[in-house]
């Protein structure tokens, strides 16, 4: 066995120069792994306007909507790779520079991450009119015009967002500038996205012409239904539904409208017998 004792002694030694080599490289890792999570926490200290004046620097002419207009049609990780390919980013050094390639990935997030949080703390407090309003001001300033790319983004879901905020806006609706002010912002809406319109085209108008008869601007409302009435295939329900708005603050009205709308409406209709009612 004496003949073998060298062999183990050498084979003891080798190992230890092995496992300190390994030791040394696992060091410089970790040293590396330190150094570029400095360097993506001083990129998160920093406020994100200085971070895109960097990423200018490096060549990237982009402002902080544009960045929200990529971010609406595709994935950080996409517009990382794209932007990658189509700037020269790795000459730049955090050490000489003061900034790198991986800026852009932390610009990307920080800008995703922001639109996120802010339209759902927003909706999480239920305050739906500004969400809406912050939304619809996004989209038209980004053109974005498909409601996927909003629910997506934004983490929201615009459909039933806009569902809550017509139901909502009798809570803050108390005079004829918030009446405008819901129909512009309804009304831009529905022309925004094409899905929304087909939703909600007829119960939007038929809202805002409620809020104008209750804000006692009659024509307004009046023209509204009469739009709506000339081409609706119900009419039985909207004339009742016109007819009960101004019973609220006009007995008469109501009535003449009730009366009129019998002549267009069938006996057997669920609403005749509640037209006459108001005639009674």
């Amino acid at each position: 066995m004496n003949q073998y004792e060298p062999e183990r002694k050498k084979t003891t030694k080798a190992s230890k120069t092995d496992s300190k080599r390994n030791q040394k490289k696992e060091n410089q890792e970790n040293h590396k792994d330190h150094q570029i999570s400095e360097k993506l926490n001083q990129y998160h200290r920093i406020s994100i306007h200085t971070c895109i004046r960097c990423a200018q620097a490096m060549g990237i002419p982009y402002d902080y909507g544009q960045y929200m207009a990529l971010l609406i049609q595709s994935s950080p990780e996409q517009i990382f790779l794209n932007l990658k390919k189509e700037y020269d980013l790795n000459m730049y050094s955090f050490e000489k520079d003061g900034y790198d390639i991986d800026l852009i990935s932390v610009i990307l997030n920080r800008i995703q991450n922001s639109m996120q949080e802010k339209f759902s703390f927003a909706s999480n407090q239920h305050n739906i009119k500004e969400v809406i309003e912050e939304i619809l001001k996004v989209c038209k300033r980004l053109n974005i015009h498909k409601i996927e790319e909003v629910n997506r983004n934004f983490k929201v879901n615009i459909m039933s967002l806009t569902q809550q905020y017509m139901k909502q806006a009798n809570t803050w609706i108390q005079s004829i500038e918030d009446v405008k002010t819901y129909e512009k912002t309804l009304f831009s809406l529905l022309a925004q996205f094409k899905e929304l319109y087909n939703e909600f085209d007829v119960n939007a108008i038929l809202d805002v012409a409620d809020f104008y008869i209750l804000q006692n601007e009659n024509k307004t409302g009046d023209c509204y239904y009469s739009y709506v009435i000339r081409d609706c295939q119900n009419k039985d329900e909207i004339y009742y539904r016109w007819a009960c708005i101004y019973q609220k603050n006009d007995v008469d009205t109501s009535r003449m409208i009730a009366k009129k709308a019998l002549r267009f409406v069938l006996n057997d209709s669920k609403y005749y017998s509640k037209l006459l009612d108001i005639l009674l």
